[in-house]
């Protein structure tokens, strides 16, 4: 996978970051990118959580997860290394500390293909008949 962040964050505006709370609980909450300054950092606007924004200190570890239209999810472990405002937006800027992985979202994959079939039933089960249209 591309660990070049510029790369990836190509046409992404919104990130999802997931920090540990308290016990196993997990926190994820939105945020949007600012700015993609190198290959390894990333600055978004401090994340949203239950309509508030959510303060995360220098030096916290969190995932952040971006998903990509028609190519997957991915996500990286990261480190907040700096805490700003500009234009009153609060950021944090997050250095890049593991690889990149894309992440399986589901156990199968969804092929978008119609076909035609033709299926034999043998004597004695009951028929049902389900007649499904596909909208275009």
């Amino acid at each position: 996978m591309e660990d070049n962040l510029k790369t990836l964050f190509e046409g992404v505006e919104q990130v999802d970051i997931e920090i540990e709370g308290r016990g196993d609980i997990r926190l994820k909450m939105k945020s949007e990118i600012h700015q993609v300054p190198s290959e390894v950092k990333v600055i978004v606007s401090m994340p949203i959580y239950e309509g508030r924004r959510f303060p995360i200190d220098i030096g916290k570890r969190i995932t952040l997860f971006c998903m990509k239209k028609n190519v997957g999810v991915f996500s990286f472990s990261g480190l907040v290394v700096q805490r700003d405002i500009v234009d009153n937006i609060p950021r944090l800027h997050i250095q890049r500390v593991s690889p990149v992985r894309k992440t399986q979202r589901r156990d199968y994959f969804r092929l978008p293909i119609v076909m035609d079939a033709k299926i034999k039933i043998p004597d004695g089960i009951v028929k049902e008949k389900r007649i499904f249209k596909r909208e275009n």
